[in-house]
């Protein structure tokens, strides 16, 4: 399901078709950088989309992230820290 979906996106987009004019040596260039950024979404959704996949695989890369990422929340780590120096002041 989640490749389909990707490549669905990947052959009605704009980007992709536009591309076929371009010459042989740019077309080489653009495509591989089409085919990685073509699929942008919230990282929920992403995640909510590996879980109802089709592929077993895909689920059970699923089932790992998620609890690797409890398991660093409940270490206490706090990722979004942010060390504010002290003013410099003369």
């Amino acid at each position: 399901m989640f490749r389909n979906q990707f490549w669905r996106k990947m052959e009605h987009g704009t980007c992709s078709t536009a591309t076929r004019y371009l010459h042989t040596e740019l077309k080489a260039q653009e495509d591989p950088v089409i085919q990685r950024k073509s699929y942008f979404d919230h990282p929920e959704n992403l995640l909510i989309a590996m879980l109802t996949d089709s592929e077993p695989h895909i689920r059970e890369l699923e089932v790992h992230l998620i609890l690797k990422a409890r398991s660093i929340q409940e270490m206490g780590s706090d990722t979004h820290t942010i060390a504010h120096k002290k003013p410099n002041r003369i």
